[in-house]
C-alpha cells in the first residue's frame, strides 16, 4: 500500500488514484474544457506510483508539483488554473493558522491588547 503524508507532515492516507484524476478534471472543467486523460496517465508515470513497493510514503505536495508538471505539459492554461487554486487555498491555510494562533494567544492572556475588560 502507497500512503501520503498530508500536510501536517503527521497524518497519513492510502493512496487513491482518483484523487488526482478528480483534481486534473477540476482544473480542466475550472476552463471550461474537457479532461485530457493522458495528462492523468502523465502524472500516474511521473509520479512512478505504478512500480512503487509497498509500504512507500509520499508527500501530498509532490503529487500536486507532478499534476501541475504534466498540466504545462499537456495545456499551459489549465496549468495555471491548477496553480492558482493551489496558491488561492495556500493562502487561506496560512490565514487560518495566524488567526488560530492569535485566538489562542488571546485565550491565554499572552496578547491582552485591544481587548475589553
Amino acid at each position: 500500500m502507497i500512503e501520503v503524508l498530508k500536510r501536517d507532515k503527521k497524518t497519513k492516507e492510502c493512496f487513491q488514484e482518483h484523487k488526482i484524476h478528480h483534481a486534473i478534471e477540476s482544473a480542466y472543467l475550472s476552463l471550461n474544457k474537457e479532461i485530457d486523460e493522458d495528462a492523468f496517465e502523465c502524472v500516474l508515470e511521473r509520479l512512478g506510483v505504478k512500480n512503487m513497493p509497498e509500504g512507500t510514503l509520499i508527500n501530498v505536495e509532490d503529487i500536486q508539483d507532478g499534476i501541475e508538471k504534466c498540466l504545462f505539459e499537456f495545456d499551459v492554461d489549465v496549468a495555471i488554473s491548477f496553480h492558482d487554486y493551489r496558491l488561492t487555498h495556500k493562502l487561506i491555510r496560512n490565514e487560518k493558522k495566524g488567526l488560530a494562533r492569535e485566538f489562542a494567544k488571546k485565550l491565554m492572556c499572552e496578547n491582552i491588547e485591544n481587548q475589553n475588560a
